[in-house]
């Protein structure tokens, strides 16, 4: 008797329990499927022109992420152009230059160099100037010492020995005329011979000057103190180029010991190719990169 109302008590447990467990079964089919309807509509909703999905051909890249990237451009504030020195200008229409790009090279103007030598043979006693030091007209390069030099002093000195020789003649041959001593003739002889002296005293003195000589050592060589050397002066202003002797080297005088560069004018000669011959002409415009 027991055993028959406990089975049909199982019995009505175990169909309740079939229906509870379809019932939460339904009810969560319902929420999947109510999930799916609403993501669904959000990926639609989202689907733009430039989002949604679209064809590509074979080996074509999708780069409208870039594209719409770069159409926004990038945004630089003023101290940020002024930084990278940054400058805009607005587009024009201009002609369009036909430049012919050359090599050139930098040469001193003609009329505006000097080569510097000594006059007269000698040695070199004393160098004042390097290369690349600026000088002025007049300034003293370098000292020669020249035994022609000393000669000619020497010569200078013995002429203005005898000129005083022949002054004093002449004044006591001037008193003896005077007097009706001495013939008229002797006089004249006298007036040749102190003249004689005075034009030796001045082509002397005017050969010391031609070699470099200053004037205010020729008057102390006549007065019986004689200079050792002489100055190589330089001829113009400029810029020592080039100095081609060194200290105690003997020089003659077609040897170049300097060359002088006046700076302030120069030539600029470019070489160009034959092809581009053809489309030089005078007058245009020529910018110079150094």
């Amino acid at each position: 008797m027991g055993k028959k109302i406990v089975f049909p008590i199982v019995l009505i447990l175990l169909l309740l329990l079939s229906f509870w467990m379809g019932k939460v079964t339904g009810q969560r089919s319902k929420d999947a499927e109510r999930t799916s309807h609403t993501e669904a509509f959000s990926v639609a909703a989202k689907s733009t022109p430039e989002t949604a999905p679209h064809a590509h051909k074979e080996g074509e890249a999708d780069v409208h992420a870039e594209e719409k990237q770069e159409g926004q451009g990038l945004k630089l504030s003023s101290e940020e152009k002024t930084n990278i020195g940054l400058k805009t200008v607005t587009a024009d229409l201009r002609p369009v230059e036909n430049v012919i790009r050359v090599a050139g090279v930098v040469k001193a103007h003609p009329d505006r160099e000097a080569h510097v030598s000594s006059r007269v043979s000698g040695k070199i006693a004393s160098l004042s100037a390097r290369v690349g030091d600026g000088v002025s007209k007049g300034q003293r390069l370098a000292e020669v010492q020249s035994a022609e030099i000393q000669k000619l002093q020497v010569e200078l000195i013995q002429a203005e020995n005898k000129l005083v020789l022949h002054k004093a003649e002449l004044d006591r041959i001037q008193k003896l005329v005077e007097s009706k001593i001495a013939a008229q003739k002797e006089l004249i002889a006298a007036q040749n011979q102190h003249q004689a002296g005075l034009n030796e005293i001045e082509g002397l003195t005017q050969q010391l000057i031609l070699l470099g000589l200053p004037e205010a050592a020729v008057k102390r060589a006549r007065a019986e103190k004689t200079v050792s050397t002489f100055g190589v002066l330089s001829p113009i202003g400029g810029v020592v180029e080039e100095r081609n002797v060194v200290l105690g080297e003997t020089v003659e005088p077609n040897k170049v010991i300097f060359k002088i560069v006046d700076p302030s004018t120069v030539f600029i000669e470019g070489s160009a190719f034959d092809e581009a011959l053809a489309q030089l002409k005078i007058g245009q415009t020529v910018r110079i990169r150094l």
